[in-house]
């Protein structure tokens, strides 16, 4: 974790400017990051900290009295391993640094919610709501490689879980509602 100072006032973030600048040297990304100023690339970040700390997390902050969500512990990665809650902090760290990127490139992410509008139809008569099956690489709010990174720490993680349901179990109707009528 890290400090960043803009005008005077201290912000708690996962990756400091310097540690983003190291991590985007190594990056496709880093004609794109290296075009924003030291300023635009803090805001970025601070951005990145505060969206991330918005949203629903399994497992426990590893310390009750941190600022910040992560590091956490209770964690595993998609494998189903448990992963110590220094190694989420570093997953962490790094989707922070992804996730400035896409804010500052102009990335919706703050404004968008976390699932997209899949109604295919509304019936009135017998009843009938159909959905379109939501594609787990675009149905979320974070982009997919933020998502690989993260994807498996949030609580209601499309990546993680989900069912889809098709047909019918083939029985009568009068059959399956016969309790609710009274019968």
């Amino acid at each position: 974790m890290a400090t960043i100072t803009i005008s005077g006032n201290d912000f708690l973030t996962y990756s400091s400017l310097a540690e983003a600048d190291t991590y985007f040297l190594g990056s496709t990304d880093l004609s794109t990051w290296d075009g924003y100023t030291d300023a635009q690339k803090e805001r970025g970040l601070v951005s990145a900290t505060r969206l991330i700390d918005r949203q629903s997390w399994q497992g426990e902050k590893d310390d009750s009295e941190q600022s910040l969500s992560f590091p956490r512990s209770g964690l595993s990665d998609c494998a189903g391993n448990s992963i110590s809650a220094d190694d989420s902090l570093t997953y962490i760290v790094e989707a922070s640094q992804l996730l400035a990127l896409d804010l500052l490139a102009g990335a919706t992410v703050q404004t968008t919610g976390t699932n997209e509008n899949l109604t295919k139809r509304l019936k009135a008569d017998t009843v009938e709501i159909e959905y379109f099956r939501a594609d787990q690489a675009t149905n979320t709010r974070f982009d997919k490689d933020v998502m690989e990174l993260i994807g498996c720490f949030l609580t209601s993680s499309v990546a993680i879980a989900g069912s889809i349901s098709y047909g019918t179990d083939g029985t009568a109707l009068d059959n399956d509602f016969s309790l609710s009528r009274g019968i």
